[in-house]
C-alpha cells in the first residue's frame, strides 16, 4: 500500500515511486499502475490526497479504512499441527471448527505417540489402544476432565524357559531325615522354645533356671538318612542362647557355655560381659542343666523418665525377634543388678544350629523365691 499527500495537488508529478512500492518495476499489468489522467486514476492499493483540501483527506481516509477493516482473518497452522477452536460453552479448546478472529483465536495442537521400545530378544510386542492424534480425541485432550478410555499401551510377551535338572532336582520332604534337624531347603535355622513361669498373684524372684534336656544322634543306615537304627545321647549338648524377660525386665542375650570340669580358677572368668551379649556358665548335674548368672540390664524402664523402649524389635515376619539394643545396658554396676521380680517371667532357650542332634526338652523347672514387701 502506498499513499501520496500533495501540498496543493491531488496527484504526484512523477508516479514512479508509487508504482515501485505497490507493484514494482515492470511487474504487473497496465491497470496496476498509476494513471495521471485525465482523470487521475490511482492503481490498486494506491491512494492520493490534497493536504489543502479537507474533503480529499476525508475521502482517502475512508477508502483506506474500508480496505483495511474488510480484510478477513486467516487462521492456519504449521505442517503437522491441527487447528483446535474453543468450545462456546466450556471455553476449553476441544472443537474442530469455530470462528477465526483475534478476540478468541484458535490454537495449534499436535499429538505424537512414540513407538514401543524394543524388548529382549524373542519378545512379541503388541500395541493396545489408539493414539489421540485425530478428532474427536485430539480435541478432547483440551478438556481437563476427560480420561482417555483407550490410551496407547505397549504389551510385551516374553517366555523364558530353564531346562529341568534331572541330576539333583527333587521334592523337599520335611521331617524325613534323622541326621539333619531344623534345616529347611538346605538352610540351618535356630530351634528355640519359650517357657512361661506364672505364679498368679504371688510375686517371686528367679533364683535359677533348670531343665532336663536329652540330645540324641541317630546311628541308622546312611542310605536311609540315619533313620531306623539305634541312637547315642550327647550328654553335654545344650542350648547356646538364652533370654529371660518379663513386662519390664530383660537379661539381654546370654551365651551358654558348659561349666569346665575340675577347673575352678577358669570358672572365675565368668560371666564375660560385652556390649552385645553376656557369656555365662551352664552346669549339668543329675541330667539337669542349670544356670543362674543373670540379672536385669534394662537401660531405662521409664519409671522416672519419658523413655518408652520395648524389649524386642520384632521383624515383619513375626518370628524373628532381636532384642532392642536401645533398651539394654550390659555394663551396669554391681549395685544396679536387680533380680527378676515378677508374677510372670519368660525364659527363651535357643540353639543356633542343631546339625545332626535331635534335642528333646523333657522338663523345665524355674527356681523361684517368694518375694514379700
Amino acid at each position: 500500500m502506498s499513499v501520496f499527500v500533495g501540498p496543493n495537488a491531488n496527484g504526484p508529478n512523477n508516479s514512479t515511486i508509487l508504482d515501485q512500492i505497490t507493484v514494482g518495476a515492470g511487474a504487473g499489468p497496465a491497470n496496476a499502475y498509476y494513471n495521471a489522467g485525465p482523470p487521475i486514476t490511482p492503481g490498486p492499493n494506491q491512494f492520493v490526497m490534497n493536504s489543502s483540501n479537507p474533503a480529499s483527506l476525508q475521502a482517502t481516509a475512508q477508502q483506506i479504512a474500508g480496505q483495511v477493516c474488510t480484510i478477513p482473518f486467516s487462521c492456519d497452522c504449521p505442517a503437522g499441527y491441527t487447528l483446535v477452536y474453543p468450545n462456546a460453552t466450556s471455553g476449553f479448546y476441544t472443537d474442530p471448527t469455530g470462528t477465526c478472529d483475534n478476540v478468541n483465536p484458535p490454537i495449534c495442537r499436535k499429538v505424537e505417540c512414540e513407538d514401543c521400545p524394543p524388548g529382549p530378544t524373542g519378545t512379541t510386542t503388541t500395541t493396545l489402544g489408539s493414539c489421540p492424534d485425530t478428532f474427536p480425541e485430539l480435541g478432547l485432550i483440551g478438556d481437563p476432565n476427560w480420561v482417555d478410555p483407550t490410551p496407547p499401551e505397549c504389551n510385551y510377551y516374553y517366555a523364558d524357559f530353564v531346562e529341568a535338572n534331572y541330576k539333583v532336582g527333587s521334592f523337599w520332604r520335611h521331617n524325613v531325615r534323622c541326621d539333619l534337624f531344623a534345616n529347611y531347603y538346605g538352610v540351618d535355622y535356630p530351634w528355640e522354645i519359650e517357657l512361661i513361669s506364672n505364679t498368679g498373684q504371688s510375686v517371686n524372684t528367679i533364683r535359677s533356671i533348670e531343665y532336663q534336656l536329652e540330645t540324641y544322634v541317630y546311628k541308622g543306615e546312611p542310605e536311609y538318612n540315619m533313620c531306623g537304627g539305634d541312637k547315642w545321647e550327647d550328654l553335654l549338648f545344650n542350648f547356646d542362647k538364652a533370654i529371660i524377660y518379663n513386662n519390664e525386665q530383660v537379661s539381654g542375650l546370654l551365651n551358654l557355655v558348659s561349666q569346665p570340669f575340675n577347673d575352678p580358677w577358669n570358672e572365675l572368668n565368668y560371666p564375660i560381659i560385652t556390649a552385645n551379649d553376656m557369656t555365662i556358665l551352664a552346669s549339668k548335674v543329675e541330667h539337669k542343666f542349670r544356670f543362674n548368672q543373670f540379672w536385669d540390664i534394662t537401660n531405662d524402664r521409664g519409671e522416672f523418665s519419658n523413655a518408652e523402649q520395648s524389649v524386642f524389635d520384632t521383624q515383619c515376619n513375626g518370628y524373628i525377634r532381636p532384642l532392642n539394643q536401645t533398651n539394654l545396658n550390659y555394663f551396669k554396676t554391681e549395685t544396679e543388678r536387680k533380680k527378676f521380680r515378677h508374677y510372670s517371667n519368660h525364659v527363651l532357650l535357643r540353639r543356633q544350629e542343631s546339625g545332626n542332634r535331635k534335642m528333646l526338652l523333657r522338663l523345665e523347672n524355674t527356681k523361684l523365691q517368694l518375694s514379700m514387701r
